[in-house]
């Protein structure tokens, strides 16, 4: 089992975990429909194709994931979720509330002798 990491935000809620190729936003997390104009056209277009097939589908006034999906960092994952332009190490936070940066930093202290 994974730490599932959540993101909360402009109504919605997403968890995911750290994966090996990147980051995994697990099945039923919550996406926002609006996009800001200077969205990553990359992000844009992404979105457009998980919805076309049918790995977002849209519930009410947002999308929702049907399975689970494996972006490539982070912040790709927040940016998508989000419909703008975020830090992904700011925006996931663990059950305690800890940032997935103060977290990561927290391992790497651990990890000293």
């Amino acid at each position: 089992a994974h730490d599932l990491l959540i993101l909360k935000g402009k109504g919605v809620t997403a968890r995911g975990f750290e994966s090996s190729g990147g980051f995994t936003i697990v099945k039923g997390s919550e996406v926002v429909v609006a996009e800001v104009n200077s969205l990553f056209s990359t992000i844009r277009e992404l979105r457009k194709e998980l919805h076309d097939n049918g790995i977002l589908t849209t519930k009410g006034d947002k999308y929702v994931f049907t399975s689970d999906y494996e972006f490539n960092s982070p912040s790709y994952a927040s940016c998508f979720v989000l419909g703008n332009n975020s830090n992904g190490l700011l925006y996931w936070k663990d059950k305690q509330g800890r940032t997935l940066k103060s977290k990561r930093a927290a391992e790497v202290n651990e990890d000293m002798p």
